[in-house]
């Protein structure tokens, strides 16, 4: 074997192996089985001021129909983060199929049919589980 093919070899096994690296890791992400959901206030003010009386049904609906496909292993989990300024959000981790079906079980949210919150769906990956 000639030096230079004994030089050239190790560097084609490492291409060769980042290239597939690579190709898993992409192929993997375009059928995502898990989603986020990032969710926030439409107004501002719902944060400072709390909820209005008549949200309150919206809400307890809400914590309803997310507690529902947890109960099923659809959501992974769902809550909010406790600071209330412009950096607050909800986030929901569900399993779904398809994207398509994840934004039909956000956009289903009672809180998003009110008009109260905004929702961006995204792939995610968790990376730890509990068992």
């Amino acid at each position: 074997m000639s030096r230079k093919i004994r030089l050239l070899l190790p560097l084609l096994v490492i291409f060769m192996t980042g290239s597939f690296a690579v190709y898993k890791s992409t192929a993997a992400s375009e059928n995502p089985k898990e989603f986020v959901g990032m969710f926030k206030v439409a107004r501002a003010n719902f944060l400072k001021e709390g909820p209005k009386p008549e949200d309150m049904p919206v809400l307890k609906a809400h914590l309803d129909y997310w507690q529902k496909y947890t109960d099923e292993g659809v959501c992974l989990l769902f809550g909010h983060t406790l600071n209330n300024d412009e950096s607050a959000f909800g986030i929901v981790i569900v399993k779904a199929d398809s994207e398509k079906t994840a934004h039909e079980l956000m956009d289903a949210d009672p809180m998003i049919k009110a008009g109260i919150v905004s929702v961006t769906v995204l792939p995610f990956e968790g990376i730890m589980k509990t068992k």
